[in-house]
């Protein structure tokens, strides 16, 4: 796994019982689009809300259907690092220093443009 992804560790007020184990705090790690495919592949109903779930779960490492038994309350606090990590605008500071803007399958301007 890339090391260079960011985290956000979330702290639960009173420990949560996920599946078999009991949790005061997860780790949940920036999604990649690899992770966004594998949630979607494994969903059973396709449902957007079924998808975030099984994200959620595979970013916290946790299984996927003790995640959807969750509370409700309990699920947002682990649904908002998620909708921070995916609303946050990527910045030249996230990446390394070379930046491929520019090339020819890099998304940047093509020349004429």
């Amino acid at each position: 796994m890339n090391d260079d992804l960011r985290k956000s560790e979330i702290t639960f007020p009173r420990p949560v019982k996920i599946g078999g184990s009991s949790y005061t705090a997860i780790t949940m790690r920036e999604p990649l689009v690899e992770d966004e495919i594998a949630a979607l592949s494994e969903s059973l109903t396709n449902t957007n809300s079924e998808n975030e779930a099984r994200l959620v779960a595979r970013l916290c490492n946790l299984p996927a259907e003790a995640v959807m038994k969750m509370r409700s309350a309990q699920y947002r606090t682990l649904q908002r690092p998620l909708l921070v990590f995916l609303s946050t605008p990527w910045t030249e500071s996230d990446e390394p220093s070379s930046s491929a803007a520019g090339s020819a399958d890099g998304g940047g301007p093509k020349s004429g443009e």
